[in-house]
């Protein structure tokens, strides 16, 4: 070695993501689904769990808004070529 100083406890590199899809509901549950059996078996500690379930939780309920706007948006274009037809 030339003069460079190697640190006694080198940081471990990141773990790598899993590549989770959490594009629709079902996914989601599945995902949550996972964290559940991970924390009963004792493969990952109450507090994470609980975290990750509640993040879960909010992409859930995000997805859910994003599609009724979706729906409503469709709806509301319905409605509004039925009034132009009518009128």
């Amino acid at each position: 070695m030339t003069g460079q100083l190697v640190p006694a406890n080198p940081t471990p590199p990141p773990p790598k993501a899993r590549g989770i899809r959490l594009n629709s509901l079902v996914a989601i549950q599945r995902e949550m689904r996972a964290v559940y059996v991970q924390a009963r078996t004792r493969q990952l500690p109450t507090s994470e769990a609980t975290r990750l379930t509640y993040l879960l939780t909010q992409l859930a309920q995000l997805h859910q808004m994003i599609e009724f706007e979706t729906r409503l948006a469709a709806l509301e274009g319905l409605v509004g070529k039925e009034g132009v037809e009518r009128g």
